[in-house]
């Protein structure tokens, strides 16, 4: 499948993914409060310290790799089985000493649920992976469009029926059998329990570094979650994870699903060409074009944002979910590196980097939470400057990009989150960032904007709008076709 179809697919699917997850999350924070979500929140947080072992990398292994053969297939799958039950075992250790660690009992139940996540995930992983690599996104896409809806249904149901902070963790087993099944069923072909270790040192050396690189990094985060959790509270960290995870629904739908085709796409240039110069520019220009002005918008609008979506209970949750996104948009000042040093092979430098971000984040983080939860947000935007300083002078070198040419992406990009978020900025200042201004306000606010935006775009004679065009022209003389055959 082409890079364009495989972005139309995931794309297309994640649209209909964000909407059903997006509007089941607002339910479900209507049906929950911040204490319960707080309690959920410690739970994965304390699960998510112990999946360092989940981020050992061997996914993107398979997906780089040259030439699959069943020996790498056995090898590969036998080493994330015992990673995920090492896991597995982990969690329900903790969640059995319980009281040796100060566990909430709703913390320990919500942990006995997610243990099971992990023995569940070993069947998806080969067929998932594989076809990934084999950037069959239309089979993806339907599946996580499944898993989703499936998920949503069965969350909101468990949340209704009294379940509380149980819910989500009741969602997270089902979604993970869903997934699991799925995968076998479409990519029954790459479907194999086969055990070996034939070659498992190479496995291991890559495994080790993306565990050392993603890895760390989510155990700062994870650490960070509980540093809150106990310095100001359940509610507050259920105010915090709600901020942020609105801030990764809109990180994930858009930054995160470009880059999971794009990274396929690299690594097949890469195996082609040896290098990735082209795909990634391209890539960042459509990137940047994009998330930039979103996430700008959210930051600005996030007082009425909040306040519509989720009521008064989740006011306290604008200035973090501001701050968290403003962090994203300084994040694509080095974006796709992850993908850049696993196609060239900086994984022990980038190791060595992400070691030294996971200290100064969990630091401002916890500086931030002895202050207020809004400070504790702001700790994250050390780390996103510091992260920026470091990445920053590396990426033309990485992506072998002539000298300029980021910068001229990055200047474009601005321009256009300028023009698409100005209207609405100035809206919020007239306002004084009031969390009860007008929708209607807002809504003019924000269509101003985006025509601001798409005129910029034409006259960039953007890539983006390139593609917008050729979907246009697609889908047009179509729809017209379609409303003729049935005229007499």
């Amino acid at each position: 499948m082409s890079v364009r179809k495989s972005l139309a697919w995931s794309y297309g699917a994640q649209g209909v993914i964000f909407v059903v997850s997006f509007s089941s999350s607002v339910i479900v924070a209507r049906i929950l409060g911040p204490y319960e979500m707080g309690i959920f929140a410690v739970g994965t947080a304390t699960a998510g310290a112990l999946s360092i072992l989940s981020s050992f990398g061997v996914g993107a292994y398979l997906v780089r790799h040259e030439a699959i053969d069943a020996i790498t297939k056995s090898t590969v799958f036998t080493v994330n089985a015992l990673l995920n039950l090492v896991l597995s075992v982990a969690i329900g250790a903790v969640t059995l000493a319980g009281p040796l660690f100060d566990l909430n009992t709703q913390v320990q139940h919500v942990l006995m649920l997610i243990a099971l996540t992990p023995l569940i995930s070993v069947f998806e992983f080969l067929p998932s992976t594989l076809l990934q690599r084999d950037m069959n996104f239309r089979a993806i896409a339907l599946i996580s469009i499944g898993r989703t809806a499936i998920t949503a249904c069965v969350v909101i149901a468990m949340a209704v029926s009294g379940l509380g902070a149980l819910s989500p963790a009741i969602g997270m087993v089902v979604s993970s059998l869903f997934t699991a099944v799925a995968f076998n069923v479409i990519g029954r072909h790459h479907a194999s329990v086969k055990l070996g270790l034939t070659g498992w040192r190479d496995v291991a050396s890559f495994g080790f570094q993306m565990m050392s690189i993603g890895g760390v990094a989510a155990l700062a985060q994870r650490l960070s979650e509980l540093v809150l959790g106990r310095l100001l509270g359940f509610a507050a960290l259920g105010v915090y994870v709600r901020a942020s995870g609105l801030a990764g629904q809109l990180w994930d739908n858009v930054y995160g699903l470009s880059t999971r085709v794009i990274f396929s796409q690299m690594a097949k240039e890469m195996r082609e060409t040896k290098t990735v110069s082209k795909t990634f520019l391209s890539g960042l220009s459509l990137i940047t074009a994009l998330v930039w002005p979103l996430m700008a918008g959210v930051a600005i609008l996030s007082g009425p944002l909040i306040h519509t979506l989720y009521g008064d209970k989740w006011s306290e949750a604008a200035w973090p979910l501001a701050i968290i996104v403003t962090c994203n948009i300084i994040g694509l000042g080095f974006g796709m590196n992850w993908e850049l040093c696993v196609l060239t092979k900086r994984t022990g430098w980038q190791a060595r980097v992400e070691a030294s971000r996971a200290v100064v984040t969990v630091v401002s983080f916890t500086l931030g939470s002895l202050i207020s939860l809004t400070a504790a947000a702001a700790g994250r935007l050390v780390d996103a400057v510091y992260a920026l300083c470091i990445y920053g002078p590396k990426m033309r070198g990485m992506a072998g990009s002539e000298p300029g040419q980021i910068s001229h992406v990055f200047v474009q990009s601005a321009m256009l989150t300028l023009a698409a978020a100005g209207p609405s900025l100035l809206l919020m200042i007239a306002s004084d960032w009031s969390p009860h201004t007008s929708l209607a306000l807002i809504g003019l606010a924000i269509a101003v904007g985006a025509m601001f935006w798409f005129a910029l775009l034409r006259s960039y004679r953007h890539a983006l709008f390139d593609e917008m065009l050729r979907i246009w022209v697609r889908v047009v003389p179509r729809q017209a076709k379609q409303g003729t055959d049935g005229l007499p």
